[in-house]
């Protein structure tokens, strides 16, 4: 059975160049897009290629679980 894994995003306006977007829990995780719908296709191809990496480098203990949910 996978485990579940969840992450916070963060989208910061970083106008004129668009929005920059990171994974709170995982360093380094990161980038940018001109719109946010671009910059949240671009963090989801980010994790993907930052998971793949630290399971091609057997760092699976650098994709922490969080446990806890968000506040509104």
């Amino acid at each position: 059975m996978q485990e579940k894994l969840t992450y916070h995003i963060d989208i910061v306006s970083d106008k004129p160049s668009g929005y920059f977007v990171k994974v709170r829990e995982l360093r380094g995780c990161m980038t940018q897009g001109e719109t946010v719908p671009e910059a949240l296709i671009n963090i989801a191809d980010a994790l993907m290629v930052y998971t793949q990496s630290c399971v091609n480098h057997n760092e699976i203990s650098n994709l922490r679980v969080v446990r806890k949910k968000c506040r509104r």
